[in-house]
């Protein structure tokens, strides 16, 4: 089961990639082209996926994960990502309710990270906890050590 974890984390890595794609270009159908769309994109991944690494390690700490574990967040990431891009085919309405309170820079900016950040939030923090949990299915259990630093390469 370690080598299909290993293997499947892989392939999870590579679907974020395509998963970040797709965010990006529905938001900018959603709430424009620009480098600040990009940007809010980015932001909102980034911080989902530290986010989520961290409450993962926070939440279970040094406990062994199983690859079922693994699995069952594999599946509700595949499912909030789904969900996620349908509700940015109505973010642009979200979007032009705020920038009609106001057409500041700044304001305009705000409102695409808030979008971007809502859209993405649940499953990039999903995202984030797959690592983790690889690491407490793959790595040995030996004595007080925290998983990561006995996590390691071996053939």
């Amino acid at each position: 089961m370690k080598r299909v974890t290993v293997v499947a984390l892989g392939i999870s890595g590579a679907v974020s990639m395509v998963y970040e794609v797709a965010w990006s270009r529905a938001l900018a159908l959603a709430i424009g082209s620009s480098t600040y769309a990009f940007t809010a994109m980015l932001v909102a991944f980034l911080v989902g996926i530290a986010g989520g690494s961290a409450l993962y390690s926070w939440r279970y700490g040094n406990r062994r994960a199983t690859a079922t574990e693994f699995a069952v967040i594999q599946g509700a990431i595949g499912i909030t990502a789904t969900l996620s891009l349908l509700a940015l085919g109505r973010a642009s309405g979200l979007f032009l309710l705020g920038v009609s309170w106001s057409d500041a820079p700044g304001f305009v900016e705000a409102v695409q990270v808030a979008v971007s950040v809502s859209a993405m939030l649940l499953p990039t923090l999903l995202i984030g906890a797959t690592f983790p949990c690889a690491v407490a299915v793959v790595a040995p259990r030996s004595g007080p050590a925290p998983a990561g630093r006995s996590a390691r390469c071996t053939r």
